[in-house]
């Protein structure tokens, strides 16, 4: 909750033969509007920097990183405020900026970044100012909140309207290691990472006195979504909330000294027992002084919280692992558990700084009978033994109403590389006779993109994965054309996918994880998810009779089915590799691996309309 306390310090005296119009220098606001996945910004970006890096002494920038066209991962950690400071000035696209509350003019459309320009700067710049401001920033003592002190002061008198005073927490540079969105943009320079007044800032008196100055305090928690501590500062401008112009603006660094932070709490997101061992913290030192002392908090599912003290010497920017005790009493169901750091060089902090959390999922009850079938048809997904395990658990499968219940994985938003897994509830195996895994899917390319669908299986909790199915791209796409709006499939675009699971028929506790990899392309689904006989699924009444062997082989396999001619087979390796294809096949077919490595394939076929798979292995 943000706190905020307000002084009033009026100074009077006498002034004699002074006009009451005291000019004050004014230093320019320049705010702006991009997003990681829009290509026109990323060709308008690098113009626009370096316009703002020659004019430092005139003009303070901010960025506001917008929702549209794409994915753009500092929107999603506050998409909220960005958002409606862009609607504020009447925006619906980027890049676009204004100058001190007015868009830049130019021959491009109106507010276009590429109109911006020295001599609108320069003008500007040349119109005095009826503020002074100052800043004082700090952080708190347990480093977990953010304390600003700003001072107005007006040198002579003014009557203004509808006055709001906006303080702003800025990164001034974020640094990413590739891409994080489409446009190719790794940089990114002063980001507005949190308004300290709100979206609509603080209401301040309209009429000011000559020389009055009035104090006000803000204190907020330090957001936990900072990439990096030693580049924060903080931004304070006065606004006429009415015509929008902005009368003055400043800006202060944030004093950051010996800030830790926790980060990439590294456990298995799957267990099968009742207690949770080989648990770590990543403790990292953001802060520009050596940590020698600090405590690191943990809890279990926001329940009593236990510590684990650190003592040592940990350099700036260094890392080491921080052990936490084993969990134990751990019922069956989905968990969290959260870390956080206090009293760093004996700060005496009790606050949370550095909150990181990380969920995992506990299997102790006996597997489910097969046969296994799920159609997503309840909405309070994940189910009873299903997990969800994500690098970032709000880019996920979700549970949609489109066929009357599925599972969506949004490419479509979603950067490249995202990836998510959605592991579905063990089963017995024993009691098949023929096991198999069938389910639907339906996808689309945006253009020539391979968002990437994998299937693998596990027969020890987790320990080990073995990839059963892996498509991508067109071939995912089953013969639908891309298309360059969001993918909602109809009944007749979904098609099922099939997979032989005869190795796995012993397996009394059979996990399988279906992993989704977004290339910022189109959506996909999956749907009515079965493991059972392959007499009573979709091969339905083995019309196909489609077989493989011998299995594990050397340098041929045989290939047998029924009721179809010219069929085309491809293997893909175990990185989803197509390494071979065999087109013309028909029944009773010897396909050559001579050449081949040996290790693991996956080997597809369309029969009659029906996507089969077979995993094979070659020795």
């Amino acid at each position: 909750m943000t706190s905020m306390k307000r002084i009033l310090l009026l100074t009077s005296f006498l002034v004699v033969g002074l006009a009451a119009q005291a000019q004050v220098q004014r230093t320019c606001l320049a705010e702006a509007f991009s997003n990681a996945s829009c290509g026109p910004c990323a060709s308008q970006n690098p113009a626009y920097n370096t316009l703002m890096a020659g004019n430092t002494n005139k003009v303070i920038t901010v960025k506001y990183q917008w929702y549209f066209p794409g994915f753009d991962p500092m929107n999603a950690q506050n998409p909220t405020e960005p958002n409606a400071r862009i609607g504020y000035y009447g925006q619906s696209g980027v890049p676009c900026g204004v100058l001190d509350g007015t868009l830049w003019a130019g021959p491009n459309y109106v507010g276009a970044l590429a109109n911006a320009d020295q001599t609108e700067i320069d003008t500007r710049w040349g119109v005095s100012s009826p503020f002074n401001i100052t800043i004082t920033p700090a952080l708190t003592a347990g480093k977990d909140s953010v304390t600003v002190d700003v001072d107005l002061n007006t040198p002579a008198v003014f009557s203004g309207a509808n006055l709001r005073l906006h303080v702003l927490l800025v990164e001034k540079t974020i640094t990413f290691a590739s891409a994080p969105g489409s446009n190719g943009e790794t940089v990114f320079h002063s980001v507005m990472r949190k308004m300290i007044t709100g979206t609509s800032g603080y209401t301040i008196q309209n009429s000011w006195a000559m020389a009055e100055t009035q104090s006000y305090s803000f204190t907020v928690p330090l957001v936990d979504y900072i990439y990096d501590h030693q580049e924060l500062e903080i931004v304070a401008f006065v606004q006429n909330n009415t015509s929008k112009e902005v009368h003055q603006a400043a800006e202060a660094d944030l004093p950051v000294s010996d800030f830790a932070v926790t980060d990439n709490i590294v456990t298995s997101s799957l267990n099968c027992s009742s207690s949770l061992s080989g648990i770590t913290v990543d403790f990292t030192n953001d802060g520009s002084n050596t940590v020698t002392a600090a405590t690191i908090n943990y809890s279990v599912d926001g329940g009593t919280t236990q510590t684990v003290p650190y003592a040592g010497s940990l350099a700036a920017g260094a890392t080491t692992p921080i052990a936490i005790p084993t969990l134990t009493g751990l019922t069956s169901g989905s968990h969290t558990i959260e870390t956080w750091v206090t009293d760093v060089n004996g700060s005496g902090s009790s606050g949370q700084m550095g909150l990181d959390s990380k969920s995992f999922n506990i299997f102790t009850g006996a597997a489910t009978a097969t046969p296994l079938s799920q159609a997503f048809t309840s909405a309070s997904f994940p189910y009873a033994n299903w997990s969800l395990d994500n690098p970032n658990p709000s880019l996920t499968w979700t549970r949609v109403t489109t066929n009357s219940g599925s599972l969506k994985f949004d490419c479509y938003s979603y950067a490249n590389g995202t990836i998510s897994n959605v592991i579905v509830e063990p089963v017995n195996m024993t009691t098949l006779t023929t096991p198999t895994l069938t389910f639907d899917v339906a996808y689309r390319q945006y253009s020539s993109e391979n968002d990437r669908l994998e299937v693998y299986v596990s027969t020890d909790c987790g320990a080990n994965w073995t990839s059963v199915f892996n498509e991508a791209g067109s071939t995912l796409a089953n013969g639908l054309t891309p298309s360059t709006s969001a993918f909602t499939p109809t009944t007749a675009q979904w098609h099922t996918e099939t997979v032989d699971l005869s190795a796995y028929g012993s397996a009394t506790n059979f996990f399988v994880r279906f992993k989704g990899t977004s290339a910022y392309g189109n959506n996909m689904y999956i749907d009515k998810i079965n493991i059972q006989d392959a007499s009573s699924g979709i091969e339905d009444n083995n019309t196909n009779n489609f077989n493989v062997y011998p299995n594990p082989t050397t340098d041929v396999i045989n290939v047998t089915f029924a009721n179809a001619q010219n069929v085309t087979v491809s293997l893909v390796n175990s990185v989803g590799q197509t390494v071979r294809v065999f087109n013309n096949v028909n029944t009773n077919a010897v396909l050559s691996l001579e050449g081949l490595a040996n290790g693991m394939y996956i080997l597809n076929a369309d029969i009659n309309g029906q996507h089969v798979t077979k995993q094979i292995i070659k020795n």
